[in-house]
């Protein structure tokens, strides 16, 4: 079975060569091509596929050049130069696994019926606390094999490039990504358009892939701001108008002829305001401020057990604080999305 795997990247020194190497190692590398697409790097990127390439004359890689800003049109450029049946979209900060084709090659076998694949992603081992954070929150692993058919406005049903995986003809059948969306929402723009030709999504949980997240705080912010405006587009992109209104324990969707609206109460961000609002009514009520940061450290602390890591006071102090900003920062996000697509998204 034919896969051509497509990776854009820029500037991507930092994590390509991890990438590659995991490549390399892959168990099941018959039929397979590697499609690399440089998006205007201006660092050592294009010089280490140079040297990948010469290091490994056994592997079938191919480096092409895009000059139009933007992931969605440097997939776009791989997936045309591609020849194979399938297409598995991945990332330049993503380290696949060594049986991640392998996987891959198993899941379509399985499920034959299937035209779309979402593999795991789960988090690189990290360095320094704000990759540690970002991993934590960002990209959360599949935890259950299911079929999806529709993308809500919540983002459930949509998945990232990170590890999609695509039969080529359907791919070509919807026009590939929408280059528009130059920042962020391509990926979720896909599957709704997938869905709306009748396709669906399998998810899987082997077929894995390590992303290396953000290790910086304003690189960290800008995701965050990009996935807020991502929100907005999606709620755009619904078929009817709807109106969602979450908040701890309340979960409210609702179809409307007209008004596109999504007002979610649940991020730490609004959260800190609600717990800051009675204190300007009777002062000592201010406690709830650092109780609430308290809280969020009980949760995050839980939630590194949970991925096998080891708290530490430290982390408990500041991830708090990482969390406020990347709500902020996804908020902001939102925001500017409403702005320019015309909703009522926060």
């Amino acid at each position: 079975m034919n896969v051509s795997i497509v990776i854009p990247f820029h500037n991507a020194a930092r994590t390509l060569d991890s990438c590659l190497q995991a490549l390399a190692r892959q168990s099941a590398m018959s039929q397979v091509r590697i499609i690399l697409v440089d998006n205007n790097s201006t660092d050592d990127s294009v010089r280490m596929v140079d040297a990948f390439i010469k290091e490994h004359p056994q592997i079938a890689l191919t480096l092409l050049h895009e000059a139009k800003p933007g992931a969605a049109a440097a997939r776009n450029t791989g997936a045309r130069a591609a020849d194979g049946e399938w297409l598995a979209f991945t990332d330049s900060d993503c380290v696949p696994s060594v049986t991640w084709l392998a996987d891959i090659h198993a899941a379509i076998h399985r499920h034959p019926e299937c035209g779309t694949f979402a593999g795991c992603i789960k988090a690189a081992p990290a360095n320094g606390i704000v990759a540690t954070f970002t991993g934590l929150y960002t990209l959360p692993p599949n935890t259950t094999e299911q079929t999806f058919s529709t993308v809500e406005p919540d983002g459930i049903g949509g998945f990232p490039t990170a590890n999609l995986i695509v039969r080529k003809s359907r791919f070509d059948g919807i026009g590939g990504f929408n280059e528009a969306l130059h920042i962020s929402g391509e990926d979720h723009d896909l599957c709704r358009r997938l869905y709306e030709q009748g396709g669906t999504i399998r998810t899987l949980t082997d077929a894995v892939v390590y992303h290396i997240h953000r290790d910086c705080l304003t690189a960290m912010m800008r995701q965050a701001k990009g996935f807020g405006r991502a929100h907005a587009l999606r709620l755009r992109s619904t078929d009817r108008g709807v109106i969602i209104i979450q908040a701890p324990g309340l979960n409210i969707k609702q179809p409307h002829s007209v008004l596109r609206l999504w007002i979610d109460l649940n991020p730490a961000d609004k959260k800190l305001l609600l717990a800051l609002l009675p204190g300007f009514l009777w002062p000592p009520l201010f406690l709830l401020v650092p109780l609430y940061l308290g809280y969020l450290a009980v949760l995050i602390a839980r939630r590194m057990t949970q991925r096998g890591l080891q708290p530490a006071m430290h982390d408990l102090v500041v991830m708090p604080w990482l969390m406020l900003l990347k709500s902020g920062a996804m908020t902001w996000g939102r925001w500017c999305g409403s702005v320019q697509q015309k909703v009522v998204c926060l």
